[in-house]
This record gives structure tokens, sequence and C-alpha cells, in this order.
């Protein structure tokens, strides 16, 4: 009976070892356990691969023999701990002379007592923590990124604002200036004054596309375009403008090159970059522009998780200058950052530049080490679609006799277009708000052959007058005027083809030419 009992009881005890030797044997942390004189009673696999040892090697021996093989100056701080029989949790960086692992550990010291509180075991329990601080990092990254996002939204919807209210303030100044310059004769004293006042007001404009540019609220003229032949074209002017000290070495591989795009967006991006790469080499050098068909695989979209893998053209334009350090590259693309000096630069180049590539559904990234030049690659989404030959027409400033209704909540410009207009030979009606062309349109017992309205008004927008307006006068036709885009008649940053649109700032000839295309079409 007792040799029976004694049989079951060795067989728990050898299934309970069993199940506690598998359970160790199954963590990544290396385990193992120490008698009160700090002999190793046992330890799991993991122990072993981290110390090259064996049972046969380390079972019954001094901890020291095994994780300090050749001896020791002074207690680490885990024998430290092991030698006091206190609890503790001890952070050893992979560095540390006394690390076994060669990885960043937490060790666990954990002293087993018995009832008069006397040492019996010490458990150790040593965590890699490489894993952990990757994904810590990798969140910090991510939080870092998304902050990041957030500002760059604030100050896009800022900049689109203030480029908004900007562009109805230029629309007074190129308007009435250009106005003058077409009425008055060339022998007029006051006629110097005037271009001066309309130069300064183009400046302006270009400076309002920037912004726009950077918001991401740019109008954009989306059709394939040939990026080999934007840099060709762009090419008989940038020689000029970068100085003869500065060698443009164009290597166009790029077989087909096609990319649906804004070809005038594109041309700033690169003559910002090329700008950029002129004053990284203050005594000159080579700027290597280079295009490239290139697919971007599922590979490389994990690098860079924003990227859509499939086809692409790359451009990239490359300095052999001063080059950037990591400080720098940080911020490179963030608004109103610079380098250069406070009358040399605004921080808007950059910031502008990734606005459009954002806009075109691209990427586009920066490699540059101090000293060693410095390389802008753009990746834009190869096109299969044809290229299309437009010819292009200069369209003059055009007279005629239809009526038109001008439709704007900003009094300044809807008397411009008015004034306008009507030295043009048209008949006009107006309105400040939606609500009253709707009246006026109910009211009128004439023929209304154009409806000119701003998109965005205070209570009904353009959008939804036109559609109101097409209901009692279902020929009327519609053109709309906007200083931006985030509205309902632009669809991801492409205008919609079925959609008749005047960007502000609006001046005569465009205003004009723009009209005839409408009502002769």
């Amino acid at each position: 009976m007792k040799e029976e009992v004694y049989r079951k009881l060795e067989e728990e005890r050898s299934t309970h070892e069993a199940e506690w030797a598998a359970a160790m044997d199954s963590s990544d942390d290396s385990i193992y356990i120490l008698d009160p004189e700090r002999r190793i009673i046992r330890a799991n696999k993991a122990f072993y691969r981290m110390t090259a040892s064996s049972p046969e090697k380390a079972i019954g021996r001094h901890i020291t023999e095994v994780v300090h093989p050749h001896g020791e100056l002074e207690p680490c701080p885990v024998c430290r701990a092991q030698e006091e029989k206190k609890d503790t949790i001890i952070i050893m960086e992979a560095d540390h002379p006394d690390n076994p692992a060669g990885v960043p550990l937490e060790i666990v010291v954990k002293v087993a007592r018995n009832s008069t509180g006397e040492p019996m075991s010490i458990f150790m329990s040593l965590h890699d923590l490489t894993e952990g601080r990757k994904l810590v990092e990798e969140k910090r990254v991510l939080e870092e990124q998304l902050r990041q996002a957030q500002k760059m939204e604030s100050i896009g919807r800022l900049a689109g604002g203030i480029a908004h209210d900007f562009n109805n303030v230029l629309t007074t100044i190129l308007g009435y200036s250009e106005l003058l310059l077409i009425t008055m004769p060339e022998d007029d004293s006051y006629r110097k004054q005037i271009e001066i006042i309309h130069t300064a007001g183009e400046k302006a404009r270009a400076l309002t596309r920037q912004l726009l540019a950077f918001s991401r609220k740019q109008i954009l003229e989306m059709r394939p375009v040939c990026v080999n032949a934007v840099i060709s074209d762009l090419l008989k002017i940038l020689g000029k403008m970068l100085g003869e000290d500065v060698e443009i070495v164009p290597c166009l591989n790029a077989e087909s090159g096609i990319v649906e795009a804004d070809p005038g967006q594109i041309e700033q991006v690169l003559m910002n970059l090329s700008v950029n790469a002129r004053d990284a080499m203050p005594a000159g050098g080579r700027l290597v522009i280079e295009t490239q068909d290139v697919f971007l695989d599922e590979e490389y979209a994990k690098i860079h998780p924003e990227v859509t893998t499939g086809p692409y053209v790359m451009v990239s334009v490359t300095d052999f200058g001063e080059g950037m350090g990591e400080e720098i590259l940080e911020h490179l693309f963030e608004p109103f950052f610079t380098t250069k000096e406070s009358d040399k630069g605004t921080g808007l180049g950059l910031a502008t530049v990734h606005g459009i590539i954002q806009q075109h559904n691209g990427q586009i990234y920066v490699y540059s080490e101090p000293g060693q030049g410095t390389t802008f690659k753009i990746y834009l989404p190869a096109s299969d679609k044809s290229l299309e030959h437009k010819e292009k027409k200069i369209i003059a400033l055009s007279s005629g006799g239809e009526t038109i209704l001008v439709v704007d909540d900003e009094t300044s410009i809807r008397k411009f277009m008015l004034h306008t207009l009507q030295l043009l030979g048209y008949k006009c009606l107006e309105a400040s708000c939606g609500e009253d062309a709707i009246r006026l349109i109910k009211a009128s017992e004439e023929e209304i052959h154009l409806l000119l309205t701003d998109v965005i008004m205070p209570g009904m927008g353009g959008p939804e007058l036109a559609r109101r307006a097409a209901m009692e006068r279902p020929s009327m036709k519609v053109l709309f005027v906007s200083g931006y885009t985030e509205n309902a008649i632009a669809h991801h940053g492409i205008l919609n083809a079925n959609i008749n649109y005047l960007a502000k700032p609006v001046t005569p000839t465009s205003l004009a030419g723009k009209i005839r295309e409408i009502l002769d079409g």
C-alpha cells in the first residue's frame, strides 16, 4: 500500500516537475533560481543560451562562475542584491561590463523566505527590453508625426484663409490697375506709377499662390504631362536664373515620364528646389536634374507607410553644396523654417513644395549630410493616359451685349466686375447675396445669359445659388469665382471639367476672356 502511494506521489512529482520545466523553458526571459549561498539550483533554456552554458556546467555552481567566468574587480549591482538578499528591479544597459546578454535588460531579484523570514532561495528573471523600447520609440515617432500633421493642418487652414481674403483685396488692386493700363494712353504721365502698382500686385499674387499651394487649396489644372518636357522647357530659363557658375546637368532617363499634373505647379517645385541648390553652392557647382521610371513595391511601402505601391516617375534634384545635418532635416518642410538670412528667405519655399507634391498624390524625400550635398527625390504616380495637344489661344479683351447677373458679398469686388463688364458693353444686374439673387431672377422679365457668382458667401453659397437658379432659368449659364477651392466645385484639388471656374484675383483680361469663352461655347 505504501509503495503504491509513493509511486503515485512520484508520478505526480514528475508531472509537476515536467510542467514546471516546460513553463520555464517556454519563456523568452532568462530565469534561474539560486540557493542562499548563490549556487544555481535550476535554470531555463533561455538562461543557458544567454550564458552559453548547459545544465551540466551550471547546476550546483556559484552564479559568478557562470556569469563572471573571468572574475570581477567589484560586485556588480545584481550580485550585490543577491548577497544582500533583498528584492529589487535593476535596469542594466547593453554596454554595461557585467551584462552577459549584450542587450538592455530588466533584472528582477525576488527572495523566497520561510516562516521565520530566513532566505530559502533567490528567484532571478532577466527580460530583454529591446522590443519594448522599439515599440515605445515607434509610438513616440507616430505621436510626433501626428502632432506635426495637426500643426501643418492648422497652419494650412490659416494660410488658406489668409490667401482667400488676400485674393479679394488683390482683385481690386490688380483689376483696376489693369483696367487703367488698358484704357489710358501710352504717354499718360501717371502710367508709370500704375505699372508699379500692377507689378506689386503681381508679386503679391505669386505669394498668395504659394500660401494656397502650401495649404493644399490651390486650383490645379490637372492633365497628362510629360515630366521630361516640363523640365526641358524649364531649362531654357533656369540657366539664366541660376547664373553662369552653376552647371545644370539634365539626366532625363524616364521613358514615358507621363503623370497627371499641373505643369505650372511642377515648374514651381523645380524652380524652388533649384534656387535652394544654388544657395547651397555659393561658389558655384553642379546641379543634376534626373528623371527615371520606378516601381515602388511592398518592401518600399513597409519602410514608407505613406506610399501606395505602383509605378511612379521619380524626379530628383541634386546639388554638391554645403549639405544639411539631422537637426535641420527634421524641420525642413515646416512653414516659415529657414536657414537663410531674414531678407533672403521666407521659409515658405519647401513648405510650398511639400504641399504641391501632396496635392499631386506624390511623395518627396530629402537625403543630405553636412559637406556632402543634398538630393531631393520626388515620386509622382505614373499615368497611362495620352498627352493632350491643345493650341494655346490668346483671348483679347472682348466685349458683348448679353445680360450678366453679378453676385458677390464683397462690395469692392462686385463693383469692380460691374465696372469692367459695363465698359465692355454688357448689361449688368447685381446682388450681394444668394437670397437677393434668387429674388431678382424671379422678378426680372428679361433674359439673363450668365450668372457670375462667388462660391463662398454668407447664407446661400454659390453652388446652392446655381442649383436653385437653374430651376428658374435652365438655359442660364454659370461662372463661379473664388479665392480658394475648399468647396463643392473642387474635389481633392482637381477642378471638375464640367464647371466653369475663375480663380481670384480676377483681372479684366481673365474675366472678359472667360465670359466670352462661356457665352460663345
